[in-house]
């Protein structure tokens, strides 16, 4: 079991996070633990306590330990980087919107053919001429 020393500000920013409404329910839940095991307790008093798993007392002590209170924030997950860019949802959804629109599938045409925006804009005056 890691010993925890706080320090006045580490526990004011602990207690800060606990209070503030907009801190994420397990990030507030995180510092609870921490201030609860910097009062001695072991893993499973903390656990019984807070009603908490005992993995979890035990991961978010070790973690205060090394990384103090930035550690108790969320790591970034790992995942596949993204495949589509902001511009071609961008596009895509005002293609679709152009459908509905007109009552056409013109936006299809144009991805089809993989033509932009500005031919889809010249393609819709035309149509109207």
């Amino acid at each position: 079991m890691a010993l925890l020393d706080l320090t006045g500000a580490e526990r004011d920013a602990l207690e800060a996070l606990t209070r503030r409404r907009s801190a994420a329910q397990a990030l507030a839940t995180r510092a609870r633990i921490v201030l609860v095991c910097a009062r001695g307790l072991s893993n499973s008093e903390v656990s019984r306590l807070l009603g908490v798993s005992l993995p979890a007392v035990g991961t978010w002590r070790s973690r205060f330990v090394v990384h103090r209170v930035d550690g108790l924030h969320d790591e970034p997950r790992p995942s596949r980087p993204r495949q589509v860019s902001d511009a071609d949802v961008g596009v895509t959804s005002l293609f679709a919107a152009l459908d509905r629109a007109t009552g056409t599938m013109i936006g299809s045409v144009h991805r089809r053919h993989e033509l932009g925006v500005v031919d889809l804009v010249h393609g819709l005056d035309r149509r109207r001429g």
